[in-house]
């Protein structure tokens, strides 16, 4: 072979190559496109044929455009699971599809509330849960979800909802538990005798001075509880109790009572207590003082021409004391004259 002729084959080997790698850069009027579907709920990166061609997020649909017809390989890969690794056969100036499944898992539900529950996920019926009993789940894609308990019998409307948020992940067990839902509320009788006590309009009962009444079985949220004695109200509050939970309440009330006063002195007097003037009592007269404090009171009567008798007397709440002013006082002595004396005088 000549020179000239060694010359030309060169010359045609590196026209060649130049060819070659221009038709595998550039596109051709005979590619097709790739649809990718990801139904996980992560995101996944993309190769074809090696080539990284991006990345798809989780629950999307990418379009990708400039595949080479023929049968590609489709590599995908996630943070969680194993990739995924598929041949898709592309033809000239057509559309491919492709669809990633999610991968599933399952949960297992456990009922320790200590009464029936209604579940629900994701705002749809599950299933009825008994107290103690287990539930598992059939398969469910890798995700997060909403799960939702009501009691299951009618009181139960009234009472707020067991909200748990539950994460399937593939290869983990996932565990939903349910607790105690019930609550427990115990209340002091903060008055200084025997009282009726009301929650939420119904009669617990009487219950004597400084007793705690302790009430199982209720229904968590807003409670009204009200004290009545002999039929007129004394207290009522609004109480909130939590799931499971064991509260004490006892009224914060400003205690007060009575103080009937009988005026023995057969004349009209002035009535003072703890150095407020309560005015004037005639004479027989018996008048009562409501919303005196509790406690020891004292005070005095003043006398026509300045005289003061003193007393004394304890104050109960709910209780009415007794004070008889003058009934110690001597009665006043009449003087009398004889006929005798009379006739002496004249």
């Amino acid at each position: 072979m000549t020179l000239r002729t060694q010359a030309t084959v060169a010359a045609l080997a590196t026209l060649a190559l130049l060819l070659t790698a221009g038709s595998a850069s550039a596109k051709s009027h005979l590619d097709g496109s790739l649809r990718i579907s990801n139904d996980r709920m992560a995101p996944l990166s993309i190769r074809i044929d090696g080539v990284a061609r991006g990345s798809i997020p989780a629950g999307a649909t990418v379009i990708l455009g400039g595949v080479a017809n023929g049968v590609r390989v489709v590599k995908l890969r996630g943070p969680r699971g194993a990739k995924v690794v598929r041949e898709v056969s592309v033809a000239p100036r057509k559309r491919s599809s492709m669809r990633v499944a999610p991968i599933f898992g399952r949960a297992k539900m456990v009922n320790r509330t200590g009464i029936t529950l209604k579940v629900s996920i994701d705002g749809r019926f599950f299933s009825t849960l008994r107290d103690g009993e287990k539930l598992r789940t059939g398969p469910m894609a890798a995700g997060n979800y909403r799960v939702t308990a009501v009691p299951a019998a009618s009181w139960g409307r009234k009472g707020p909802a067991l909200t748990r948020r539950m994460s399937i992940t593939p290869g983990a067990p996932t565990r939903v538990r349910f607790d105690r839902y019930l609550s427990t509320l115990k209340v002091t009788n903060p008055f200084g005798r025997g009282v009726r006590l009301f929650v939420g309009g119904k009669s617990m009962g009487r219950v004597r001075a400084g007793q705690v009444t302790t009430i199982n079985n209720m229904v968590p949220g807003v409670h009204a509880v009200a004290f009545k004695r002999r039929g007129r109200l004394l207290t009522k509050n609004s109480v909130t109790i939590g799931m499971g939970t064991t509260l004490s309440f006892s009224p914060q009330v400003a205690l007060h009572g009575s103080m009937r006063v009988k005026n023995n002195f057969g004349r009209r007097i002035r009535l003072v207590v703890d150095g407020q003037d309560l005015g004037r009592l005639a004479a027989g007269e018996t008048r009562t003082f409501t919303h005196l404090r509790t406690g020891t009171v004292r005070g005095f009567a003043k006398l026509r021409g300045g005289g003061r008798a003193h007393f004394s007397t304890e104050i109960r709440a709910l209780r009415t004391a007794k004070v008889s002013l003058g009934r110690s006082l001597p009665r006043p002595i009449r003087r009398t004259t004889t006929p005798s004396t009379r006739q002496a005088s004249w």
